[in-house]
């Protein structure tokens, strides 16, 4: 009986023991897991009407098992051992936790904001509209000051952003000292007016011109004087050319020439040249041979005077009547292709049996028509010189391109008459061309002189600057009688 007794008690106090281990085994698993599980699970958004959740339970620690000896044994007072009375349930494993404060848990920081509102005050936003309006008015210095305060008494982000926006706007009005202004009250500023002086444009034309006409002076020269050797004739061509260029370059020191002067003198010297080759033709197609003379020097004198007469008459003109480089050159062009046009139709309309005399005796005449048609139309038309060159090339285009179609359809049967007529008609459609083609192109305006001098200070300026004006003319008496004559001056 006895050794049943202990048997049993044997078994109940294994039981007891297995069960303590898992009690132990459990209690350790969740000190371990708990923290792991807390601190991987995301912490749930705080809210007014939810219960803050309660801090993760803990287990006593374990305490050392004892002896299984001391186990087995029963207690001096007759009772059974410690790990069979009884267990009471200890606050950590049975009873719940105290709900913990928010603002004392480790998973909720202290620092975290409070929502936001949604939208400002009513009197903010007053009082933000009313420094919005004195922006408005131009008072920025003030409504600095006001969205200020707004910035500093804003409580959302959006309404520090719209005053913090508005603020830096009139701080930065006000450093630079702007202001707000009616359009009509801004007086216009006046445009700064171009120089009354020569384009480097047409001081080139008129260099080139200028060397033209020296080359042209020495032929002119050699038909009269008859040289005998090749010097005779170059030398003196190089000096006459190297006189022409010399004299523009003279003329242009100090204030130089007047805008459009340049290129008035281009187009009068090149009048008078088309003039003078006409006439030439002209007279030596009525000239009679029973009359001797050399006819080359006659023609050569003719054009050489003529051009020489065009452009001093081109150089007054440019210099007392106002003009431009356009001006000039359309005076030019209209009295070419004036000219032109005339002679032209003169022989389609006359036929092969009219004399060539007729046709150059109206082309003659109509380049002074169109010399003065061009001085008359300058003014109103105010071309643009690159307008001019356009509407020079536009009717060059026409005429060849007219009058070789002509020529390439008639073949053989081709006429003088119907090359002129063919010709006159490219001309014609090539000038009505180029002019719609440039009509959008800008004017040419004039450019006065400082308009706050007279034209008699402007005047005396030029006469001070000027080279030729300040050549003074000398004479000097030389030993043994008589006197030698010639000019000085200085030269900028």
């Amino acid at each position: 009986m006895a050794a049943r007794i202990a048997g049993g008690r044997d078994r109940v106090g294994s039981s007891q023991r297995v069960r303590r281990r898992l009690v132990l085994a459990l209690g350790l698993a969740a000190v371990v897991v708990s923290p792991l599980i807390a601190r991987a699970q995301p912490s749930p958004p705080a809210s007014s009407d939810a219960p803050a959740p309660s801090a993760p339970a803990t287990a006593d620690p374990p305490r050392a098992p004892r002896p299984p000896a001391a186990m087995d044994e029963p207690d001096p007072d007759g009772s059974r051992p410690e790990e069979e009375q009884p267990r009471k349930p200890t606050p950590a494993m049975d009873e719940p936790d105290a709900p913990t404060p928010a603002d004392e848990r480790s998973d909720h920081p202290a620092s975290e904001p409070k929502p936001e509102p949604a939208s400002e005050a009513p009197e903010w936003t007053r009082r933000y509209e009313r420094a919005r309006q004195t922006l408005i008015r131009g008072d920025f210095a003030a409504a600095a000051v006001e969205l200020f305060d707004l910035e500093k008494a804003a409580t959302t982000s959006a309404g520090r952003a719209a005053a913090h926006a508005l603020r830096s706007v009139a701080d930065e009005w006000t450093a630079r000292g702007l202001a707000f202004t009616q359009e009509p009250d801004l007086a216009p500023v006046p445009a700064t007016p171009e120089p009354d002086r020569r384009s480097v444009d047409e001081l080139v034309a008129l260099y080139t011109t200028s060397a033209v006409y020296g080359i042209g002076s020495g032929v002119w020269l050699a038909t009269i004087t008859k040289p005998d050797s090749a010097a005779a004739v170059i030398l003196p061509t190089i000096a006459l050319t190297a006189g022409a260029v010399g004299t523009v370059l003279a003329v242009d020191t100090g204030p130089g020439f007047r805008y459009g002067v340049p290129q008035s003198i281009v187009s009068g010297a090149w009048i008078g040249f088309e003039h003078g080759l006409v006439w030439a033709i002209f007279n030596d197609m009525h000239r009679r041979p029973s009359r001797g003379g050399d006819a080359t020097m006659v023609a050569s004198t003719i054009m050489w005077s003529l051009s020489t007469v065009g452009a001093i008459g081109g150089g007054v003109l440019g210099s007392v009547l106002p003009t431009t480089p356009g001006r000039s050159a359309w005076v030019g062009s209209t009295a070419l292709w004036t000219g032109t046009l005339g002679g032209l139709l003169t022989g389609a309309f006359g036929g092969d049996s009219s004399p060539p005399t007729t046709a150059l005796a109206v082309a003659g005449v109509g380049l002074t028509a169109g010399t003065g048609l061009g001085m008359l139309t300058a003014g109103s038309v105010s071309p643009s010189i690159s307008r001019v060159r356009l509407l020079d090339l536009s009717a060059v285009l026409g005429g060849l391109t007219t009058s070789g179609l002509y020529i390439a359809a008639a073949g053989d049967n081709a006429q003088g008459a119907g090359v002129a007529g063919a010709m006159a008609l490219g001309i014609a459609a090539g000038l009505g061309a180029g002019w719609l083609a440039t009509s959008k192109m800008a004017a040419d305006p004039l450019r006065r002189p400082d308009p706050k001098k007279s034209e008699d200070e402007w005047a005396r300026d030029r006469a001070r600057g000027g080279f030729l004006a300040r050549i003074r003319p000398m004479l000097v008496p030389s030993q043994g009688g008589g006197a030698m004559m010639g000019a000085g001056g200085t030269l900028d």
